[in-house]
């Protein structure tokens, strides 16, 4: 052991003048309190085996499901390791080795409890050019052919991944009985560009494909993580998510090194708050009938008769009046003859009612002229012809509200009145007119709410009961239990709000929870190494909760442990002295325990005007005669961080000089992400 320890060491002080600062980070933050590898079969929480290859593939996993997953290759070059190390435990691999003349760091983590297997793989270019390089990873089934490939959000083309989509699900009929497990394969974040091409071959081999460009000494990583289940059925869209909920948590990363997370290419970062795109016309999959040019009369499995419908009008007594359609306005009626059907009424702006019907003078006529009286009670269901209207809003109204029981209800813009609600860091009090969406959560005991400024909350109704202006039958009162969501009016996604991305101050907090705010502090005080630091929060450009979660959160006074990036490029690490940080938002402070805190974001700097003198003075000597001091100048701005990075953009519009401009270039490129 202690002889391949110091072949180690040499390796890491080699790699310095072969490939570079960047890839040697790596290779050190690799051996920090490693072992030598043992590849032993490891159970998960739900028994299945993961049996690590010593190239860091899986072998076989449970009852021979694979016939060998994330093999990797790399410019037509399989991966050959030549440095195999683990953690004490045996919980993560780090994995070392080439794939034809390219360096290759496999990090491989066996997470018992969520039962998942996460993998990064590290692409190093020690060249003086970059590197173009195409990665493939391959998983083969280790018995039969899976008997369905479906993508997170459902679909079947799996080749290219959307918007709403991260991994695929391989589905093993457990019918079959040879117990083949399902496999879930996670390949980018749903915010992420980088997305790979997805190969499908007779559902018994798959093929992932990431083309990258490593730029010289420089370093790319790519996250991926594979699961074994055992799935009775293809689950829906609901049942999917929850499914790849473990690869889309805040701590699927957070262990990584900061060096690794900064490399990632397919990862998107804390993504929070986002939700399905709204389609107004939803009831009608139920219904289970596909619409087309012609009105169409849907009998029991099978029946469907296509025609028109002509009526003299419909009436539906609900819950909350009376409310009379014409049929131009009908996208679907509901009769009383589907076994526990509801009588119900779907219009094409997206209501929906549920209640007694009544039905004048309703015919349906075929396309072959045979005509047929229809009753509310004997209809089975009325699927009308396809029109412009269509999912368009009525006039005045800025959203829907949906109930437990299924019913849409459009609200009227013009209430003035405010939302109540209790978060877990203080009460808020939210104009209508700025809820964008509201979705109860699973145990429906709460809401996740969007906020016109960007927040996305999770909170309680502070109100027993709250009261909404309905289009169709004026003010009504709902419990909260009553409500399942309410959404805006539009058919446009509201997509989700990634941490980082905002041009604005934002706070990452535990639960998928994003304030749109900033700490309300004029200093933070770290504690480094018991020393209390303050320092001002306008200086602190990102502040990460690195604490380590791995036996769970810190309880009692137990606190967590941050780090900091500052504007001029400096960095702490340590505990807050501040159990309880208060967050000024719109129209509200929040009084947040630190420990919830995920991340803090402020875009942009505070800038002094010393500073700003200071900068434009080292801009000014980049263009120099003397060598030395262009040097001089090129260091002292790459040191001063991203406090230059205005006035740096500024001048790059305006300097003339080509050395200049190279070499502002040339440090926008070197600054941290």
């Amino acid at each position: 052991m202690q002889r391949r320890f110091l072949l180690v060491c040499l390796l890491i002080c080699g790699l310095s003048a072969l490939w570079g600062p960047s890839a040697v980070a790596f290779a050190q933050h690799a051996q920090q309190r490693l072992v030598p590898a043992q590849f032993t079969a490891r159970p998960d929480s739900l028994g299945f085996n993961w049996d690590l290859h010593q190239y860091g593939h899986i072998q076989h996993g449970q009852n021979n499901t694979f016939g060998g997953a994330a093999v990797l290759t790399i410019n037509g070059s399989s991966f050959r390791a030549s440095s195999s190390m683990m953690k004490p435990d045996g919980s993560e691999y780090v994995i070392s080795g080439v794939a034809g003349n390219v360096p290759v760091t496999r990090w491989v983590k066996i997470d018992p409890k969520n039962a998942v297997a996460r993998y990064v793989e590290v692409i190093s270019n020690p060249g003086p050019s970059p590197l173009t390089a195409q990665v493939v990873l391959k998983t083969s089934m280790g018995r039969s052919r899976l008997q369905s490939v479906v993508t997170e959000s459902g679909g079947h083309a799996v080749a290219v991944l959307g918007k709403e989509d991260g991994g695929i699900v391989g589905y093993a009929n457990p019918a079959q009985g040879n117990g083949q497990l399902s496999f879930l394969w996670d390949v980018a974040s749903l915010r992420s560009k980088v997305k790979p091409a997805i190969r499908n071959e007779s559902n018994h081999r798959f093929y992932l494909t990431y083309n990258v460009t490593v730029p010289p000494r420089k370093t790319v990583a790519i996250l991926h993580g594979l699961a074994q289940r055992s799935l009775a059925t293809i689950p829906d869209k609901k049942g999917l998510k929850a499914l790849f909920k473990p690869f889309r948590s805040s701590n699927w990363t957070r262990d990584l090194p900061r060096d690794v997370r900064k490399a990632l290419v397919n990862s998107g970062g804390l993504s929070f708050g986002g939700w399905d795109a709204v389609d107004a016309l939803a009831a009608l999959e139920a219904l289970k009938v596909e619409r087309g040019a012609f009105d169409i009369l849907a009998a029991g499995e099978k029946t469907r008769l296509r025609g028109s419908a002509t009526c003299a009008g419909l009436t539906i007594v609900t819950g909350y009046g009376d409310f009379r359609a014409k049929l131009e306005d009908v996208a679907a009626v509901v009769g009383g003859g589907r076994p526990n059907a509801k009588h119900s009424i779907l219009l094409r702006d997206g209501q929906v009612f549920h209640g007694d019907l009544s039905l004048e003078d309703m015919q349906f006529t075929l396309n072959s002229g045979v005509l047929i009286d229809l009753d509310a009670e004997s209809l089975d269901r009325l699927i009308m012809r396809e029109s412009p209207a269509d999912g368009r809003p009525p006039p005045g109204v800025f959203a829907l509200l949906e109930t437990i029981g299924g019913e849409r209800l459009a609200l009227a813009q013009g209430d003035q009145h405010r939302l109540a609600v209790v978060t877990p860091w203080g009460r808020r009090q939210i104009p209508w007119s700025e809820i964008i969406r509201l979705e109860n959560t699973p145990d429906q005991l709460g809401y996740r709410i969007g906020v016109q400024d960007g927040s996305r909350l999770f909170a309680y109704l502070a109100a027993d009961s709250i009261t909404v202006n309905t289009l169709a039958f004026g003010p009504q009162t709902f419990a909260p239990g009553d409500i399942r969501s309410i959404v805006p009016a539009t058919t446009n996604p509201d997509g989700q709000n990634t941490v980082g991305d905002l041009a604005v101050p934002h706070i990452a907090l535990a639960g998928e929870n994003l304030l749109i705010g900033q700490v309300d502090l004029q200093e933070i005080t770290f504690l480094v190494s018991g020393q209390p630091i303050p320092v001002p929060t306008a200086q602190i450009r990102i502040l990460r909760n690195t604490t380590d979660e791995s036996d769970g959160p810190p309880t009692g006074a137990a606190a967590a442990v941050f780090e900091a990036e500052l504007w001029d490029g400096g960095r702490l690490n340590g505990e807050l002295a501040e159990r309880t940080l208060p967050v000024r938002g719109t129209n509200s402070v929040y009084q947040v325990r630190a420990r919830d805190v995920l991340e803090i974001h402020r875009p942009t700097p505070t800038v002094s005007e010393s500073q700003r003198r200071t900068i434009a003075q080292r801009i000014r000597d980049l263009g120099s005669d003397e060598f030395r001091q262009r040097e001089a100048a090129s260091a002292a701005l790459l040191e001063l961080g991203h406090l230059t990075k205005a006035q740096i953009n500024d001048a790059l519009g305006q300097a003339p000089d080509p050395e200049v401009r190279r070499r502002l270039e040339k440090i926008l490129a070197d600054l941290p992400d």
